[in-house]
């Protein structure tokens, strides 16, 4: 018997047999930011292209490093690198890295309780130390999607300050998350 070995100089990258030496070409999508509850699938956040002088279908995959992000004092909680890579049947390898950015942009919503009624009182002053007053307070709360929210309002010692009977007295609340968005509401 004779041994023949084939030779597919067309995928191969020996370079005795003159064969595929050029990686294809990788083009990346575009960096972008997504919410921090966006999906970061590539259908979401743009596919690589590759085209080869040699193969049709170069094989196309990715790898994802997470990188910390700086938030605060900017509104960036991670960024992910996505590795792109693009093979040939020759196993030329071309990589290029697109930047995906999970951003906190949203204020923390702020929960405030129905308006509270004291009835009762006849010379119209309410200590904040009523327990009505404590427990409506204990209902003050916000919350954030991406990153913890803290709330804070100072109720006056005496409601409402100047003792009225029928007066209301409005509290600012205020709320921020860890990126640094804000926002108030009056309760």
């Amino acid at each position: 018997g004779t041994d023949t070995v084939g030779t597919d100089i067309f995928y191969d990258n020996d370079p005795e047999l003159g064969g595929d030496f050029t990686p294809p070409q990788l083009v990346c999508p575009p960096n972008t930011q997504v919410g921090c509850t966006a999906s970061i699938d590539p259908s979401a956040t743009g596919t690589a292209t590759a085209t080869d002088n040699c193969d049709a279908n170069p094989e196309i995959g990715y790898v994802d490093v997470v990188h910390p992000g700086n938030c605060p004092p900017s509104i960036t909680l991670v960024t992910i690198e996505r590795i792109w890579n693009a093979v040939d049947e020759a196993g030329n390898l071309n990589t290029c890295s697109q930047f995906i950015s999970r951003v906190d942009a949203d204020a923390p919503t702020i929960h405030v309780p129905p308006p509270l009624v004291i009835n009762g009182v006849t010379d119209g002053c309410v200590l904040s130390s009523h327990p009505a007053v404590q427990a409506w307070a204990a209902q003050i709360s916000a919350t954030d999607a991406c990153s913890a929210a803290q709330v804070s309002f100072t109720i006056p010692p005496v409601l409402p300050a100047d003792c009225a009977p029928g007066k209301t007295t409005q509290i600012l609340i205020s709320a921020a998350d860890q990126c640094g968005n804000g926002d108030f509401a009056f309760g």
